[in-house]
């Protein structure tokens, strides 16, 4: 049986980390956010991480990773054990949203049944995937208001830094300091800028490679015109820049929100999976 060793990510040691953890995992590691994460050595070789952070009961599981060589040979159950141990003392369930996780694979629902998980429905916020060339980007007129529609390259810095720390503390906390992560696509995400400040946006995100993840937040008025205009600017982009048949998968946030998603893409359809393990008081 192969031995594993473990030690805590902090922000300062999260630089060693790289391509072992997503790039706003680490971001909310150097800003010092309520993150978990911790590595798995085999010898003096550090050959996998697992992070997330709690949520009320839960805690969720942001990503887990294994190093390519070092798979099937336990390394991915011994850090979840880990986790199941520290979960057990603060009597918290572990929790996975599969539409969210990165590196999702068909084979991940098994590893996690057998490791006491049980799988359910996701209410919200929901995820939905499509090909690219199926979302409506043509039809799409409405105009902005008095608003100026920036991409996030053109966007002034301290207007998405206030964005974040505005939702420090709530919910929204772990979707928005990946405004700031280096995985979003500056170029084909897009803001409304309204009397100074941002009333609604569309990011890009790549930090799970292609597909390209499309997470909508809109904030102030939650007004669905501002947000679908969002969406579409941002599928225009993207469809320049990716094969039509690329599937895109996008996070259907905020009240509403679904609607957005059928009237750009009446076919788009349900993805993703919720995975919850309760704790035990005995291992």
């Amino acid at each position: 049986m192969n031995e594993f060793s473990f030690f805590r990510i902090t922000g300062e040691n999260q630089v060693e980390m790289s391509g072992m953890l997503p790039e706003d995992v680490c971001m909310a590691l150097r800003k010092e956010l309520p993150v978990t994460a911790f590595a798995v050595t085999e010898g003096d070789t550090v050959i996998g991480a697992l992070a997330g952070a709690a949520n009320g009961d839960f805690f969720d599981i942001a990503s887990l990773y294994v190093a390519p060589p070092y798979r099937r040979r336990g390394a991915g159950t011994a850090l979840m054990k880990r986790l199941f141990a520290l979960l057990d003392e603060e009597e918290l369930m572990a929790r996975v949203e599969l539409g969210a996780f990165s590196g999702d694979e068909p084979s991940l629902t098994p590893f996690l049944i057998s490791l006491g998980f049980e799988q359910e429905n996701i209410e919200y916020p929901p995820y939905f995937s499509a090909p690219l060339k199926d979302f409506r980007t043509d039809a799409e007129t409405a105009e902005a208001g008095n608003g100026r529609i920036l991409s996030f390259s053109e966007v002034p810095g301290e207007l998405l830094e206030e964005l974040c720390e505005d939702a420090d503390g709530k919910e929204e906390q772990g979707r928005t300091w990946s405004l700031l992560s280096d995985t979003v696509d500056p170029e084909n995400s897009f803001c409304l800028i309204r009397d100074d400040d941002i009333a609604a946006f569309a990011a890009a995100d790549t930090a799970v490679g292609e597909p390209a993840r499309i997470s909508l937040v809109w904030a102030v008025e939650e007004d669905m015109a501002d947000a679908r205009i969002m969406l579409t600017q941002t599928l225009k982009g993207l469809k320049e820049k990716y094969h039509p048949d690329t599937e895109i998968v996008m996070l259907a946030m905020g009240p509403g929100a679904e609607e957005i998603v059928e009237a750009v893409c009446p076919d788009a359809s349900f993805a993703g999976a919720r995975f919850v393990r309760a704790y035990y008081e005995e291992l």
